[in-house]
């Protein structure tokens, strides 16, 4: 915990060994801290009944460091960190407080590679970050190092969504073409991803975004441009041969579950007698869960039979993808970071008349009326929204960037928010906030210079929902409450563990102007007639 501390910060007693592990507890990762500017103090609990409050990030919200964080704030903070020869990871902005309270501190986060910056040096590299914000006249911003690492994440016609009082909702939602697709390249199946949004061009011809990192080793990192078809094809697999098996255990553990309950029916119903008032409610469980137990086996029997063979999931194959690289606009300042890869779907492979578009699977696991709470927790918000009653959230339009730095939707307090969703591979449907501040990451290459770029920040919802994404979600699209797609998952910055802390994703706007700059005119409106 902290108390207050009457040394002044450039006297700040050394950060002890306790304190760099357990300052951060309750965040995702747990990062180790290096160095921190501000007063004060943390100490740790002592007595009976004696525990360490669990902290947790949060969006900043509209702040007098908004107006001059990208041109010249950020700069100078890189600048100075490359000076001192910090290798620095990422630069994040967040408030950081403790769960419950109202309070939180606003904070500049900057990552650096473990077991690279000393305690010492890394105050002293604080204080002189912290002297930038006082001369650009920001004094309630402080700044903290923690340690941190950046990952870049690694058949038959497709189904049909059904209905979520349908017992196989669930089980069909990796096989239809609703967005959050698990895939891989043919060539390297073990290195799994999720496809992010659909794009179609002025002839109808649909692809899917993804990441380029998911389907080409970094090594390969140069232009890929098939313009040639008797080319040979880089295949693009729907479910990996693991996420192939892991569905069809899925299937058998839900198929054990239901022969549990009808055991367990069946007893009671045995036992009970004509006259049990229960009888007729027990009688109608034992039939839905017969009736699905059906429902999943044969599901599994058409599985193993038209699915198994890998060549059956051939989804479509590479059309596009540029080499991983980060531009540089006029003035010199990073841009976002060009890592995507244009997938041409095989047209036997999507039935049109089942095909609705770009739409995401709000899924079984949030109930309606919860999931509009949490995605619209300002009554003043909700008037306009309607819960799909398919589940199919319909994707219609773009999140812009002046929206993306200032949201335009309201907090449960009123405060201006940016609240956004995924559905990818890892962990399925999941929710968060995405930050008003750009993130800047160090992208290192034993084969070039360290090269800055620009990230799309998106946090965890709150702790009690965990992570927003884990490796396996890269390429995963990330859109808002209103259904408007924002950005493509890209990767995440995390401490001790492997668990994501930040998650970092770029602009769809950007990547849509790159295809187009590259002869594609495509859009994420797709004509469902065609």
């Amino acid at each position: 915990m902290s108390s207050a501390d009457t040394s002044t910060p450039a006297h700040r007693p050394p950060i002890s060994d306790i304190e760099a592990q357990l300052y951060y507890v309750g965040l995702p990762s747990r990062p180790i801290l290096v160095a921190r500017t501000g007063y004060d103090r943390w100490e740790m609990p002592t007595g009976p009944g004696a525990w360490l409050p669990h902290k947790e990030l949060r969006t900043v919200g509209i702040h007098k460091l908004n107006e001059v964080w990208e041109e010249r704030v950020a700069p100078a903070i890189h600048n100075t960190l490359e000076s001192n020869r910090v290798e620095w990871t990422s630069t994040d902005v967040a408030r950081i407080g403790y769960v419950g309270e109202s309070a939180a501190t606003i904070v500049i986060w900057i990552g650096v590679k473990p077991g690279t910056l000393s305690r010492d040096y890394g105050h002293t590299v604080a204080l002189q970050c912290k002297e930038i914000l006082t001369t650009a006249g920001i004094h309630d911003v402080e700044v903290e190092i923690r340690e941190s690492i950046v990952t870049r994440y690694v058949g038959p016609p497709l189904e049909k969504s059904v209905h979520s009082y349908n017992p196989m909702a669930d089980m069909l939602e990796p096989m239809t073409p609703t967005l959050g697709l698990f895939i891989s390249n043919a060539r390297t199946p073990e290195r799994q991803g999720t496809g992010g949004f659909y794009v179609t061009d002025e002839k109808c011809q649909l692809y899917l975004i993804t990441a380029r990192h998911v389907l080409f080793l970094r090594k390969n990192n140069t232009m890929y441009n098939r313009t040639n078809t008797s080319s040979p094809r880089v295949d693009i697999l729907l479910l990996g041969p693991s996420a192939f098996e892991q569905h069809l255990e899925t299937i058998v553990q839900s198929i054990l579950d239901k022969r549990m309950i009808v055991g367990y029916q069946e007893k009671w119903i045995a036992e009970s007698g004509e006259t049990w008032p229960g009888r007729p409610d027990a009688q109608r469980v034992l039939t839905k869960a017969n009736e699905a137990i059906a429902a999943f086996q044969k599901h599994y029997d058409y599985l193993v039979k038209h699915w198994s063979d890998r060549r059956n999931r051939i989804l479509g194959f590479v059309r596009f993808a540029p080499p991983i690289a980060v531009d540089v606009d006029e003035q010199g300042e990073p841009g976002y970071t060009k890592d995507y890869a244009l997938i041409q779907i095989d047209r036997e492979k999507i039935v049109r008349s089942d095909f609705i578009g770009n739409a995401i699977d709000l899924g079984t696991e949030i109930p309606p009326e919860h999931f509009t709470r949490l995605m619209f927790p300002n009554s003043r918000n909700r008037h306009n929204f309607q819960y799909p009653q398919d589940r199919l959230l319909k994707i219609r339009g773009l999140i812009s960037e002046e929206e993306m730095r200032r949201p335009k939707m309201l907090d449960k307090d009123g405060y201006p928010c940016l609240l956004v969703m995924k559905r990818g591979f890892s962990t399925g449907l999941t929710l968060g906030r995405a930050n008003e501040f750009v993130s800047y990451v160090q992208n290192y290459d034993p084969d070039a210079p360290p090269e800055t770029s620009r990230e799309w920040a998106i946090y965890s919802y709150d702790r009690k929902f965990g992570p927003f994404s884990d490796k396996g979600d890269s390429g995963s699209g990330i859109f808002d409450c209103l259904g408007r797609l924002g950005g493509l998952l890209t990767a995440g910055s995390h401490g001790q563990t492997c668990s994501i802390d930040i998650t970092y994703a770029t602009p769809a706007s950007y990547i849509l102007e790159s295809l187009r700059a590259h002869g594609f005119n495509v859009t994420i409106e797709i004509p469902l007639s065609a």
